[in-house]
């Protein structure tokens, strides 16, 4: 087991442990401000290095805070390993200080908890738990160490059992070798018959871009991403982000195409909308996925359950000895998509500027962050296929507040380059105190904050369903957000309007080494654009508002 950084928060119940780290002085730890932010952290640094992300909280309060951390990694599939410490063996049951049950909390969004009452169980457990994050779905997984077994000083040997709660729910492993051969098999079959193919990739093949780019020229097929899938968009074929703010032509083409190779994305409520009002019939549905659970809602043809990268290959090889596919009969597909992407340039798509900012941060960034609510949705529209950066999001929790700490670790093993946080008024208030944090780190961040004075998206909700009642979604402008920042030593710079972002872009420019924080102030009536309600079909889009009813 590798661990590259360890993030966490000191407390009474791991001063054992963080006494071990201050005498050894071999791991690297990043001390944070809230344990959920450690959390966050250690998610982002897997999607980073590809390294098993791991932080130490202590019991009680500690582990309760980084709950939402671990749901947020557990929705997303990415693997994470938590320390918690507890009370000691002898106290365990009797109502002792900041003494809870970290195993129950945590089992319904982990792969595993384990339980340590013995010092000879450490090390075993460790190398399990480990495995098992990473192992088919990636998913958390916690390790609860008693206060008085971690101060014990023990040689390496390992014996004996230990307290080990699996989570039942999450699959194992099903696929082998031959199995992938004849998933790969059917599936360039299917792709060797269809006339309108679309490729639907979400976070599980993030990692396969060049594969997928190799597949989609292939077999002359475009490709449409969901939130957590952009990365893996090649640049010739994109039809965009798909599903409820998505691209014209992506909601068209998922509407009316005859075969989807849906690969590592699941059909939730924010892709399809109406899984009723998706006309499935007739229609070829290939998932290849390492769960079935994930395609639940929809009418899936073949479900291959399976490791997507290894599909992937496996298809590619495929291909490459079968020859190009015959591109004349999806040349009509093609060409009505082009059609469809010509007429969805005349949608307007939502705060121009932000486009703008979005194209020039980018530039030379490790990683592109975002926090949760109107500014993703932006970020998600004005993505260009084939940037370098790595984007982080909560797609399936949708926690606010996760941004900074991303961006914050992303920078942390980027070996010099910087990071981008795209973030809300609301969800930066979630989130600021880790500013001194990013202080402490010298790290270079560049935070852009859509400063509206209200919660962006709750209030365009309001509006489109509640006929304009704003019910506590709109308080006074967060107008200090740049102030704070200088005060905690960042560079602090107030965007005013369209005349004021060049000049800001070149201050935040000359940040070497610090962090720089751009106030963008802009109107609450700004809303995003296309976007479809909740229970009508994807292709049903409200463009402006006067398609609101």
């Amino acid at each position: 087991m590798v661990i590259l950084l360890l993030w966490g928060y000191p407390g009474g119940s791991v001063l054992g442990l963080y006494d071990e780290i201050y005498r050894c002085g071999l791991l690297r730890h990043m001390p944070v401000r809230c344990e959920q932010a450690a959390a966050h952290a250690a998610c982002s640094s897997y999607a980073s290095t590809r390294v098993l992300g791991a932080f130490l909280v202590t019991s009680g309060p500690g582990i309760t805070n980084a709950i939402t951390g671990i749901a947020t990694a557990h929705a997303d599939s990415v693997p994470v390993l938590a320390i918690s410490g507890q009370v000691p063996l002898a106290s365990m049951g009797r109502g002792a200080f900041q003494e809870c049950d970290a195993v129950g909390l945590a089992s319904p969004c982990t792969k595993g908890c384990y339980s340590l009452r013995r010092v000879l169980d450490i090390r075993r457990a460790a190398l399990e738990a480990s495995l098992v994050a990473v192992t088919n779905r990636p998913s958390p997984v916690i390790l609860d160490l008693p206060k008085d077994v971690s101060k014990i000083t023990l040689p390496c040997a390992t014996a004996g059992g230990l307290r080990h709660r699996p989570n039942h729910t999450a699959p194992q492993d099903v696929w082998s070798e031959p199995c992938l051969y004849v998933h790969a098999h059917r599936a360039a079959r299917y792709l060797s018959t269809a006339a309108r193919p679309l490729a639907y990739v979400g976070g599980g093949a993030a990692h396969s871009a060049q594969r997928l780019a190799h597949i989609a020229g292939a077999a002359c097929m475009p490709v449409a991403g969901s939130l957590m899938g952009l990365d893996a968009i090649p640049t010739r074929g994109s039809v965009g982000l798909v599903g409820m703010y998505g691209r014209l032509g992506a909601n068209l083409a998922l509407q009316y195409c005859d075969m989807v190779l849906a690969m590592g994305a699941r059909f939730h409520d924010r892709v399809v909308t109406s899984p009723a009002r998706l006309a499935w019939r007739g229609r070829v549905v290939v998932s290849v996925n390492v769960t079935s659970s994930l395609t639940r809602d929809v009418g899936v043809s073949h479900m291959a359950m399976a490791n997507v990268e290894h599909f992937l290959g496996t298809l590619c090889r495929l291909l490459s000895s079968r020859g190009a596919l015959n591109g004349w009969s999806v040349r009509p597909w093609n060409i009505l998509l082009r059609s469809w992407r010509i007429h969805q340039r005349h949608c307007r798509i939502g705060y121009t500027l932000y486009g703008n900012m979005f194209r020039r941060a980018v530039i030379g960034a490790c990683a592109v962050c975002c926090d949760v609510g109107q500014h993703q949705m932006w970020a998600a529209q004005y993505h260009t296929a084939g940037i370098t950066a790595r984007r982080r999001n909560s797609g399936g929790l949708g926690t606010m507040g996760c941004g900074l700490p991303f961006a914050m670790s992303a920078q942390t093993l980027s070996h010099g380059l910087h990071s981008v946080c795209i973030t809300g008024d609301g969800s930066l208030q979630m989130s600021m105190h880790e500013l001194p944090t990013l202080r402490a780190m010298g790290a270079r961040v560049m935070v852009i904050v859509l400063n509206n004075g209200s919660l962006g998206m709750v209030r365009q909700w309001q509006q489109v369903e509640h006929c304009g009642r704003y019910s506590q979604s709109t308080s006074a402008r967060f107008a200090c957000a740049s102030a704070i920042a200088s005060q905690h030593g960042h560079v602090g710079v107030d965007v005013l309007g369209p005349a004021h972002a060049f000049a800001a872009f070149a201050e935040s420019r000359s940040s070497v080494r610090h962090t720089a924080l751009l106030n963008v102030r802009h109107s609450s009536h700004e809303c995003v654009w296309p976007m479809v309600q909740g229970g009508r079909s994807i292709t049903n889009m409200m463009t402006s508002y006067r398609d609101i009813n």
